[in-house]
């Protein structure tokens, strides 16, 4: 995809754009209005016929180009539908996750401080008690594929479970 900010259909797009953004005049942050992605709250836009994140494409208007190869619309404001030009720059998937971890933000990391294990996981497929049912079935006999289709889960996860690979935390006493 090119990007030539005098063409007349990215011209035509800009405006389309621009029309779903609101100023918060609190923040600063510019939120789109439009399609938002459920992977956190990023807006999502049709250019050229392809969907690109509403943060990339506010950076290729500040920038007059298109973000190089494997990078990404950074935010400094930590808001994902904020498309102010001011509050993105580009960077590296590295340097997100380093923002990411500096600012507290990445739930669940072990680096955070807030990391969550076993049922607390925000992924837990299982709480507790089940997880103690499963171990001792399984130490008095049930086989894994026994497990998986009590507790309707797959037999990969009652193996993690019953070898200390996943809720090594609940302990059969």
């Amino acid at each position: 995809m090119t990007f030539d900010v005098t063409d007349p259909y990215t011209v035509k797009s800009i405006k389309r754009f621009n029309k779903k953004l609101y100023k918060d005049s609190i923040t600063g942050c510019w939120i789109f209005t439009g399609t938002v992605a459920s992977n956190g709250g990023y807006g999502q836009f049709y250019f050229k016929g392809k969907q690109i994140y509403t943060n990339r494409f506010a950076l290729m208007i500040k920038l007059g180009r298109e973000l190089k190869s494997r990078k990404y619309a950074l935010h400094t404001c930590d808001n994902p539908p904020c498309c102010n030009p001011n509050h993105l720059y580009e960077g590296t998937h590295r340097k997100n996750m380093s923002d990411a971890a500096h600012r507290n933000r990445m739930i669940g990391s072990i680096n955070s401080g807030n990391f969550q294990s076993g049922s607390k996981h925000r992924n837990a497929l299982l709480k507790d008690k089940q997880v103690l049912e499963i171990k001792l079935a399984f130490l008095s006999g049930v086989t894994r594929n026994e497990l998986a289709d009590t507790y309707n889960v797959s037999w990969h996860i009652i193996d993690n479970i019953v070898n200390g690979r996943s809720y090594a935390n609940i302990n059969i006493t």
